[in-house]
């Protein structure tokens, strides 16, 4: 009797940990689709209310050098943050190309047309890197990276709310709370017992305890190398003055030729963030929809804002594309030394 029940719930156990693994199968292949349809479904409803003629019209303004200049402040932006990166890398003590290093900035753009939100390329450029230099070191090189890139971001946006009387109140504060979440969240990765009181909460908690020994860790190494560190915020800064000329150049490509730019430092950031949301691949709608919205109150018609976002996405496309054509070659490189 005693030998049936223990079989009875040995039994039970197995299929209990076998529902398990089919839900867990289930769900990750769910949400991705899920997520996908997500992103088309906005889409659709954009086109639905924008009409297509218009936007196609906005188009017809756009030349060649136009085309040819937008990708040149691409690659000047990809630069930029590579340079960053590698700058903290070399704090790390690693020493590695630019030209490598800027291969695997655009393999983390192919990484991210599959996967959502930009975190999943970082993932991938640190983990590659970090298999033959330490996956702590890349990990905290690549964390400073967008750390810096999110201060200066935010306070650049706090700046030009000081610049501007014509922008809403609405917007203003957005920044203004999002660059206090920033400080927040600073004082809390900062302080190693709010981190391991945060641990305790059910799925969050191992996240905080990732990102804070992180931080720790970049902090650690910023006070090692300051000057470093202030060459590396003076180009993040120089990277977002870059992001809004991005979004200039793209808005005046198609005749809009009335982008205020105190107004757009303001908004890019929320933009930005917005896009960073893991809510759909590549925030595909998400990005358009927060570009229309606050476009549209700069004075952009919605096809004018709807045309800025697809260029600035046709963007990140290539340079997945070319980065992923990267993967290939080097795939292809290192099966030649292999034979």
């Amino acid at each position: 009797m005693t030998e049936h029940s223990s079989e009875l719930s040995q039994h039970s156990c197995e299929e209990v940990s076998s529902q398990k693994m089919v839900d867990r199968n289930l769900s990750s292949y769910c949400f991705p689709i899920l997520k996908s349809l997500l992103g088309l479904g906005i889409i659709v409803f954009i086109f639905s209310n924008i009409p297509l003629s218009q936007v196609i019209a906005t188009f017809q303004n756009l030349t060649l050098s136009w085309v040819l200049f937008l990708v040149l402040i691409s690659i000047v932006l990809v630069y930029v943050s590579v340079l960053k990166w590698q700058i903290l890398l070399s704090t790390q003590g690693i020493r590695e190309r630019i030209s490598h290093l800027y291969g695997l900035y655009l393999a983390g753009y192919f990484f991210n047309l599959v996967f959502p939100s930009f975190i999943g390329g970082d993932a991938l450029r640190s983990w590659h890197l970090g298999r033959n230099q330490g996956q702590r070191k890349t990990a905290v090189a690549t964390f400073l990276e967008r750390y810096s890139g999110l201060f200066s971001m935010l306070m650049l946006g706090v700046v030009f709310v000081f610049c501007t009387d014509t922008m809403r109140q609405s917007e203003k504060i957005t920044v203004v709370l999002l660059f206090l979440g920033f400080v927040i969240g600073t004082v809390v990765l900062y302080s190693k017992a709010l981190v391991r009181g945060l641990t305790l909460i059910p799925k969050v908690g191992s996240v905080v305890a990732k990102q804070g020994a992180l931080f720790q860790e970049a902090l650690r190494v910023s006070t090692s190398c300051p000057r470093d560190v202030l060459v590396v915020i003076g180009l993040s800064f120089l990277f977002h003055m870059l992001a809004v000329v991005n979004v200039l150049a793209c808005a005046h490509s198609i005749g809009w030729t009335q982008a205020p730019v105190a107004e757009l430092f303001i908004v890019v950031p929320v933009i930005l963030i917005i896009s960073a949301l893991p809510v759909t691949p590549q925030a595909l709608g998400i990005q358009e929809g927060a570009f229309i919205y606050y476009l549209c109150l700069l004075g952009a018609t919605p096809a004018e804002a709807l045309g800025v976002a697809l260029i600035i996405r046709a963007k990140a496309y290539l340079l997945g594309i070319l980065g992923g054509l990267y993967l290939l070659l080097s795939a292809r490189q290192i099966h030649k030394q292999v034979a």
